[in-house]
């Protein structure tokens, strides 16, 4: 058995996996890991890493024992003789007893680590608001930024969301609001220079933005992420929280359809938007009430119907995920 685990900068080819050790090796890198009998504890054991970061090995490690092995609960820690070296270079969020020269963490927190998956996280703006009481939200990502990348082990390919360019993603826009199968749900159809006066008119809205999902950097789908306060869902929120996200989601590439495919993109794009803001404690959707299957796939990955409601142009479900019920329940899709 072997499959590829991205570090930072590098993929690894994960073998030997057979619940007890592994070896993770990369040209002459070798990373060993052996787990100490009936326990969470994993020694780790380096070969020509003298030139990587700790935050790199550790997330490294941690990544390939959460991924391979779903099974494992509690806290897991790695330990291995030069770790006191590291002391005050470390930077992860996790649990560093120099005393017995060992780290842990559980696979909750570990998903709730943004690196390496987003690479071009901004800081996190402090809480203000405008003269008119609207809150303060940070400028759109530019278009074209990489917002979320992450390497599935499951489809052996790279799921990545995109900040839409108008001028490099206009026509893929275009095609798919024509297309009968998702205009019947969104029911934006039109020409050329609507679909680009559409999105002209998101890019000047504070509270959302547009995102191009990729699967090997061919787009497969659209998505509108949104802050839910200042949001048509807002009053069916209540009590909303200043941090809470939401989007819209369409699929239009035929070539990306498929059950094996939805519960990646989907169970992703909630990991981007708890990772974008740590303040975020839940993602909110209003699918049309008769959008059955869609609802059924958010059903399956945890979110929770909690009612239905009118809005002017449609019957919506109100679906939600809690940031807690998200990650522990293992995480993204892998």
């Amino acid at each position: 058995m072997s499959q590829t685990i991205w570090s930072n900068s590098m993929p690894f080819r994960l073998t030997n996996l057979q619940g007890s050790n592994a070896v993770l090796e990369h040209d002459e890198r070798r990373l060993y890991l052996t787990r100490r009998e009936d326990s969470n504890l994993w020694e780790v054991y380096l070969k020509n890493f003298e030139d990587v970061e700790v935050d790199e090995i550790v997330q490294l490690a941690f990544q390939a024992i959460f991924t391979t092995l779903p099974i494992i609960k509690g806290e897991v820690t790695l330990k291995w003789e030069p770790l006191a070296s590291y002391k005050g270079k470390l930077t992860l969020p996790v649990f560093f007893n120099e005393e017995q020269g060992c780290i842990s963490t559980d696979r909750m927190a570990f998903w709730q680590i943004a690196t390496p998956w987003i690479t071009n996280k901004q800081p996190e703006w402090p809480l203000s608001y405008l003269p008119n009481q609207k809150i303060r939200r940070p400028n759109a990502p530019k278009p074209g930024t990489i917002l979320y990348e992450r390497f599935i082990p499951s489809l052996n390919e790279t799921l990545s969301f995109v900040a839409l360019d108008i001028d490099q993603h206009l026509q893929y826009f275009h095609e798919w609001q024509n297309n009968p199968r998702v205009s019947h749900f969104w029911t934006e159809t039109g020409n050329w220079d609507q679909h680009r006066d559409y999105l002209l008119k998101l890019q000047s809205d504070p509270h959302a933005y547009a995102v191009i999902g990729c699967f090997n950097e061919q787009p497969f789908g659209y998505f509108e992420v949104y802050w839910v306060p200042e949001d048509r869902i807002a009053p069916f929120a209540q009590p909303w929280h200043t941090h809470d996200r939401g989007f819209h989601a369409l699929v239009g590439n035929e070539h990306f359809r498929g059950p094996h495919r939805v519960p990646v993109w989907l169970s992703s794009i909630t990991h981007m938007l708890f990772l974008d803001d740590s303040r975020t404690q839940r993602i909110l959707l209003e699918p049309r009430n008769d959008n059955k299957k869609f609802i059924d796939y958010l059903i399956a990955e945890n979110y929770c119907k909690r009612l239905e409601f009118d809005f002017p142009h449609k019957r919506a479900a109100f679906m939600e995920i809690t940031r807690t019920m998200f990650f522990s329940c293992l995480g993204p899709r892998i």
